[in-house]
């Protein structure tokens, strides 16, 4: 997560804090801090957190072969690129879509070997 805080008057400061989430839910985040000049500031920011299945193109919570459809109707320029969440759609994490993540879900469907991330649980 990135938050800034500005004030054109003064600076603008960014925080940026890793964290790679375990469960799903709301959570929040707050950020205070101190200047050198004694001035006190504090933002809180609420998120929440969602489970996904990689390779789970039309985010219904399964991998089935409509997801390679899905995934190939994407390629095709038939469905609209917003209309997927390219987070769990990329099955290869090339971050893009394209033929081989179609056919990796394909593989995953049919059992093959080769499409190890896959089925993986993710939070986002």
């Amino acid at each position: 997560m990135k938050y800034e805080l500005t004030n054109a008057e003064y600076m603008t400061t960014t925080v940026i804090a890793k964290w790679t989430p375990t469960q799903t839910g709301t959570f929040t985040a707050t950020i205070s801090g101190t200047d050198l000049a004694g001035e006190y500031a504090e933002k809180t920011i609420a998120f929440t957190v969602h489970d996904c299945i990689v390779g789970d193109a039309d985010g219904d919570g399964n991998v089935s072969i409509f997801d390679a459809t899905f995934l190939q109707m994407r390629i095709a320029k038939i469905i609209k690129v917003d209309s997927i969440r390219m987070l769990i759609a990329d099955a290869d994490k090339d971050g893009e879509i394209t033929i081989k993540d179609a056919t990796l879900v394909q593989r995953y469907v049919a059992q093959l070997q080769g499409c190890e991330s896959v089925g993986e649980v993710i939070y986002s």
